[in-house]
């Protein structure tokens, strides 16, 4: 069925036009603009909080490469802060997974032309299983390893482990994983996206900057890592962390 409509689009009146109902990948379709529309409340709401981001699950935040017959993939970073992906970032096509982003086989890192000031926050959206981690290295390449030993969450630093005990509900379960470093410590906030259950704790280390942020699926444990989206935080922008967060719970 075609119908006649007028449609109101940033503040461009565009009317008369011509709708096939039916149509859903043409341009002017309801369902095009509804998802355009949907895109960039989404766009807006990643770009207010972050200073640097890879949202894993969209095709434009990769590139395509042709080698050998093979198709591969490699993330791009959106936005500011100069964030460039390491020789890792090159995957074969099969690990991506749309909505679930891409399933890590091999360490992928990040680095960052400078230390990030006292108080940025790093967020990872993804599922953590056993065996898994995530690091950072700071401008003296002191090394901090965050890792899954179920069923504890490990700080590793300076030769040193902390220890945090998770409850029930969070290892093998799509998460939001925040940690701020701070001049007292690292806080941290793991948010179980399916019930919003949550968990707050702290590890000691002070002051930490970083030039360099790295995921790994579990090596030992032959565990892939599912991650779906990386952002970094300056400063803090309450409203906008939740919006990102009821965003991230609509994707469920």
């Amino acid at each position: 069925m075609v119908i006649q409509t007028a449609l109101d689009m940033n503040n461009h009146h565009v009317g008369g036009v011509s709708v096939d109902e039916n149509d859903k990948t043409s341009a002017v379709s309801v369902g095009y603009l509804e998802n355009e529309g949907l895109r960039k409340t989404r766009d807006k709401i990643y770009y207010d909080l972050f200073v640097s981001f890879i949202d894993f699950r969209t095709p434009d935040t990769y590139n395509l490469t042709e080698e050998g017959g093979q198709i591969y993939l490699s993330a791009k970073i959106k936005k500011r802060k100069g964030a460039i992906p390491q020789n890792e970032n090159k995957f074969l096509f099969k690990r991506y997974g749309g909505k679930k982003g891409l399933d890590l086989t091999k360490i992928l890192s990040v680095s960052y032309p400078s230390p990030g000031p006292v108080d940025t926050q790093f967020v990872f959206v993804g599922v953590l299983k056993n065996g898994v981690y995530l690091y950072c290295v700071s401008h003296l390449k002191l090394r901090l390893t965050f890792k899954i030993s179920a069923p504890f969450f490990h700080a590793q630093y300076g030769g040193k482990t902390e220890n945090q005990r998770l409850p029930d509900g969070f290892i093998d379960k799509r998460v939001v994983f925040m940690a701020k470093f701070t001049r007292v410590g690292i806080a941290c906030n793991i948010i179980a996206l399916e019930d919003y259950n949550a968990h707050s704790f702290t590890f000691t280390p002070k002051s930490y900057t970083f030039l360099t942020v790295g995921f790994s699926p579990g090596l030992l444990t032959n565990e892939t890592l599912q991650i779906e989206f990386f952002g970094l935080v300056e400063g803090d922008n309450l409203v906008s962390l939740y919006k990102f967060l009821m965003e991230e719970k609509y994707r469920n």
